[in-house]
């Protein structure tokens, strides 16, 4: 099922708000526990271009293609040397 929420602006704003509070308690709770917590926070964040994700996708694909025709080379490599239908 896929399911879909309307706020106002209002409430947009209010929850961001909620939001926000909530994430800059949690830092400041395990901030605490974790020392270099806020350098790990800086060091994950990153920004992916449309241009980039497509460019992994064609590569993720060319290798998904490259596996299949090494697949397909090597069943047929077996019939040939008679070892049955694969």
């Amino acid at each position: 099922m896929h399911y879909g929420i309307s706020l106002n602006d209002a409430e947009f704003l209010e929850l961001t708000i909620k939001l926000q509070i909530c994430y800059e308690e949690t830092i400041k709770f395990f901030k605490v526990h974790i020392g270099d917590l806020e350098e790990r926070i800086r060091e994950a964040r990153f920004q992916i271009t449309i241009d980039d994700y497509m460019d992994e996708q064609g590569e993720m694909l060319a290798e998904m293609n490259r596996e299949e025709a090494y697949i397909d080379w090597l069943e047929g490599s077996y019939e040939d040397l008679g070892e049955g239908k694969w």
